[in-house]
Formats: C-alpha cells, structure tokens, sequence
C-alpha cells in the first residue's frame, strides 16, 4: 500500500507499507524507480520523498548507493521505462 502524506512545491511525499523492505535489493531498486517513474509522470510533480514507518527512508539507487534526499527520475534513468 502507497499512501500520499502531502505535496509541496514539486516534490510528493509517500508513506510506504513496512512490507517494502522485505524485497530484495534488486527488486527494491525496481521497485522505487517504478514508483519515481508513475508519481512523476503526475502534472507538476518532478520528485518524491518517501516514509516507511512514519520515518524518512533512504531509497536504493542502481548503482548501490542509497538516496539522500528526494528522488527524481534522474537517479533511475538506466530504468527508465521504454
């Protein structure tokens, strides 16, 4: 379950289902970048913060890194979709 906590500026912040971090590493890093990719494609929305337990969560990145702040497709771009 997904969950729109606010939107401010361009930026939608979500509230994500504990059960997220049951996934894999890859199917995390899939799994964000679809979730970057819809909420983006939204009029006047352009990144995405995202919560899990109420608490600010660092999102895996293709690369292995873990975000530091909001997300855009920017950071997913090698998933783009086609």
């Amino acid at each position: 379950p997904l969950s729109v906590l606010s939107i401010a500026n361009d930026t939608v912040t979500v509230e994500l289902a504990t059960s997220f971090t049951y996934l894999g590493g890859e199917d995390q890093v899939a799994a964000a970048a679809q979730l970057v990719y819809t909420l983006t494609a939204l009029p006047g929305i352009r990144a995405v913060s995202v919560r899990i337990g109420n608490r600010a969560t660092r999102m895996p990145l293709p690369d292995g890194r873990l975000s530091t702040g909001a997300l855009t497709r920017a950071e997913y771009a090698s998933l783009a979709p086609v």
